[in-house]
């Protein structure tokens, strides 16, 4: 579950750095109780963005020059592009 802590609280450094590390769910930081910022996890944000530029080009993906593409097609090339 998504944590959600005042600013002031940013001060104790290692207690933030423990929250970011323990969870892969982001924590929201506010100022006067509206919401200003977001803390992740690193290995979450990058596996976050990730999710995101696939998503991205299979949008592209989905239409090129006016016609639709084979779906194998374009996941085949998605995965050749973003395989570790």
């Amino acid at each position: 579950m998504a944590q959600i802590i005042p600013v002031k609280e940013l001060k104790d450094t290692s207690k933030i750095m423990e929250m970011c590390c323990s969870t892969n769910e982001p924590i929201y930081i506010t100022v006067n109780g509206y919401g200003k910022a977001v803390l992740m996890n690193m290995q979450a944000y990058e596996e976050e963005i990730a999710q995101m530029k696939v998503f991205i080009e299979t949008m592209k993906g989905i239409e090129e020059n006016g016609e639709l593409v084979d779906s194998k097609k374009v996941f085949n090339d998605l995965r050749t592009k973003y395989a570790r």
